[in-house]
C-alpha cells in the first residue's frame, strides 16, 4: 500500500491499528536499536532509513504482509537462511501476521543486514 504522506508521523499515523501497525512498530524498533545511526525518513512513500545520506532501507506496511526492503538478500544472506523462515524476494523479506520479528531468525537477519550496512559492502540490487 502507498501512502501520501511526507513525514515519519504522518505515515505512522495513516497506519490502521491492526497487526500490520504493531509488526512495522516492532520491526521499527529492532533496525533503529541495532542501528541507531540510521536516519529515518520518507522515500517512496514508505519509511526509508538512509546511512551516510544513502538509503539502505525501506520498511513498507502492505495489505498482507510487512515489507522490509534491502536490497539483494543474496548479498546479505548467502545461504538464504531467512528464507527458511519467511517468504521473501530479491530484495524483501516479507513478515506476515504470525511471524516473530524481535527474536530469532528474523532479529539475525537484521543483525547481519546492519552489519553488512555498516561495513560498506554492496547489497544493491
Amino acid at each position: 500500500m502507498q501512502y501520501d504522506v511526507n513525514s515519519v508521523n504522518d505515515y505512522l499515523d495513516a497506519l490502521e491499528s491492526d497487526w500490520r501497525k504493531e509488526k512495522l512498530l516492532q520491526v521499527r524498533t529492532l533496525l533503529m536499536d541495532c542501528f541507531p545511526e540510521l536516519e529515518e525518513g520518507i522515500n517512496y512513500k514508505m519509511l526509508c532509513y538512509r546511512f551516510n545520506d544513502e538509503p539502505v532501507f525501506h520498511l513498507n506496511a502492505q495489505q498482507k504482509f510487512i515489507g522490509f526492503y534491502v536490497g539483494d538478500i543474496e548479498k546479505i544472506d548467502p545461504t538464504n537462511q531467512i528464507g527458511e523462515h519467511f517468504n521473501v524476494g530479491k530484495g524483501c523479506v516479507r513478515i506476515s501476521k504470525t511471524k516473530q520479528v524481535v527474536e530469532g531468525p528474523f532479529k539475525t537477519f537484521v543483525l547481519n543486514a546492519t552489519a553488512h550496512v555498516k561495513s560498506g559492502k554492496d547489497h544493491s540490487c
